[in-house]
């Protein structure tokens, strides 16, 4: 399992980024494109079509690519594309104008993951289960039962835990464990979204795709 890239230097793997927020896709989209004009971020139309043989839409791949849940569910979704930066700068703003918490999901490759939770343009809590490996120097450490009131959970939070080893530690079984830690934890939540439907792509500056 090589966990170490060319230079010798511990390789994370790529930046997920999802949000999750209570409102329907159509005004998430909305004021999700609102945000990204405020950020001066632009968005290009895409026809969303989707070419099974170069794994692009509208001429685009798929890595670059941001997608939508689809309307008419409780929960909606936001995929951002491939290490992108604009996470936490939407999750700020999108809690600034919709009335209810946001959940912003991170993962770096299968080696480390976590949390945050905005409210009123304001992180609130949040979790990473490896806060040394990524540099994390915020407080992570969540308050499941604020949490559970936030989200009106009436079940019972499967609670993952916080880890402290370093790069040269990891093997195959702790990152099994620790995926398997966070498939847990997710659907604990019962976060019932529709399915990622529509592509749009971000033209963000400075991303390695």
């Amino acid at each position: 399992m090589n966990l170490y890239n060319d230079l010798g230097n511990f390789y994370l793997g790529e930046k997920t980024t999802q949000l999750f927020v209570k409102v329907d896709s159509e005004i998430l989209e909305q004021e999700l494109l609102e945000a990204l004009k405020e950020m001066k971020v632009k968005v290009k139309d895409l026809n969303q079509e989707f070419d099974y043989l170069c794994n692009t839409v509208g001429g685009e791949n798929i890595n670059k690519l941001t997608r939508i849940s689809e309307p008419n569910c409780i929960w909606s979704s936001i995929l951002l594309h491939h290490n992108s930066k604009l996470g936490e700068d939407l999750a700020l703003r999108l809690s600034r104008v919709l009335d209810c918490p946001i959940l912003t999901i991170f993962e770096f490759g299968h080696f480390a993951w976590g949390f945050k939770i905005y409210k009123k343009s304001k992180m609130v809590n949040g979790f990473c289960s490896n806060p040394n490996i990524i540099n994390q120097k915020t407080d992570l450490s969540c308050n499941f039962e604020k949490l559970a009131k936030d989200f009106e959970l009436k079940t019972v939070i499967n609670k993952p835990t916080i880890y402290s080893f370093q790069a040269a530690e990891i093997t195959k079984e702790l990152v099994e464990k620790i995926n398997n830690e966070r498939i847990s934890f997710l659907s604990s939540l019962k976060i019932d979204f529709g399915d990622l439907k529509k592509w749009l792509y971000l033209k963000e500056k400075d991303v390695n795709y």
